[in-house]
């Protein structure tokens, strides 16, 4: 019951969120409906579904400075492809992202993971 109210509320925020953005290039426009519902349009962790989450979702502009400086691109690719799997991004067999993919760890067939990773290395605090 939990896990369908959850999955009710990002659908909604996603919603919400693309509808009001005007992003300047596509991987924001992926980055806003597929991540912005928990991670926030600015990747801080505080979208509109966050409260939900125990922990709070990822702060994605901190993924360099809490891996020595470095972006952690192959870490973060591996977990935007599902070929790693955190509880709050459901499982392979359903991620949040819903059917995405043909079978799990095929996500990027729809997203473009590759300029989705470079998004997120563009939004990192130093």
């Amino acid at each position: 019951m939990k896990q369908t109210a959850i999955l009710v509320l990002l659908a909604l925020s996603t919603a919400r969120i693309a509808a009001a953005e005007q992003p300047a290039h596509p991987s924001q426009e992926m980055y806003l409906r597929y991540c912005a519902s928990c991670h926030g349009k600015d990747g801080k962790g505080d979208g509109p579904a966050a409260a939900a989450f125990t922990p709070k979702p990822t702060d994605l502009t901190m993924l360099a400075k809490s891996n020595g400086g470095e972006f952690p691109a192959l870490k973060v690719a591996a977990s935007i492809e599902g070929l790693t799997m955190n509880k709050a991004h459901g499982s392979a067999a359903m991620p949040v992202w819903g059917s995405l993919n043909d079978q799990p760890g095929s996500r990027g067939k729809t997203m473009d993971v590759a300029s989705l990773t470079n998004y997120l290395r563009s939004i990192q605090q130093k």
